[in-house]
């Protein structure tokens, strides 16, 4: 009795070909689902008298970057392009250009006048000082 073995063949080669498939898919699924192409990073802090908002944006030059502070939100817009030059042909590109917002609730009201922003190398800060009716009071009681 002979065994076809062109037939395991083309049984094992589909096999091969279905799980490329479906691994370029899931490769593809966990790009479109990035946290680095949906949002920034951000951590925010409560230092007493002020937050301080930093950002990762990694390949953005703090000219793209947009910041809008409207009430208590704070509205990061950032925009990084391709890193080639026009004249050349991308064979492979791994850190896409992309567009991105990310907003922020902050828990207290804030002085407009003296917020202040930094960022270097994708790396962005943003102090925003409390207004006085939401820092802090220590209230001494006095004795009768």
């Amino acid at each position: 009795m002979w065994f076809n073995f062109t037939d395991l063949d083309r049984t094992f080669a589909a096999f091969d070909t279905l799980s490329r498939d479906l691994q370029r898919d899931v490769v593809r699924a966990r790009r479109a689902t990035s946290t680095e192409t949906q949002a920034p990073r951000i951590a925010a802090e409560d230092t007493g008298d002020a937050w301080v908002v930093r950002a990762e944006l990694p390949g953005v030059p703090p000219e793209a970057v947009e910041l809008t502070l409207t009430g208590q939100v704070l509205r990061f817009s950032a925009t990084r392009r391709p890193q080639a030059p026009d004249d050349t042909v991308t064979h492979r590109a791994e850190r896409p250009a992309f567009t991105i917002t990310r907003s922020i609730t902050l828990p207290h009201k804030i002085d407009v006048e003296k917020v202040t922003a930094t960022g270097k190398d994708g790396l962005f800060e943003v102090t925003l000082p409390k207004a006085v009716e939401a820092k802090p009071r220590t209230i001494t009681v006095q004795a009768r």
